[in-house]
């Protein structure tokens, strides 16, 4: 069994995974903005527009899965799933 670990970050993902690049010297597969997002898969709106929809980084050989995930007041938790 392959398990792969999730990050979620909380608006920050596209710093994050520079910084994880320069310390760690990551390879990044993919990474795409909630605006490249395809719209039945993901709920957008102009304020997360350019948060991370989905990247894909290796590290070591390990498979690794980023996103940005967004929250307000009296609104549920958005996940983008893949």
């Amino acid at each position: 069994m392959i398990v792969t670990p999730n990050f979620h970050f909380n608006g920050n993902c596209k710093k994050a995974v520079e910084f994880y690049k320069d310390v760690f010297d990551i390879k990044v597969n993919c990474m795409y903005e909630v605006s490249e997002a395809d719209p039945k898969d993901y709920i957008s709106n102009h304020e997360n527009k350019n948060l991370i929809y989905h990247a894909e980084v290796i590290l070591g050989n390990a498979r690794v899965i980023m996103s940005d995930i967004t929250k307000k007041k009296n609104e549920k938790m958005i996940i983008p799933c893949l």
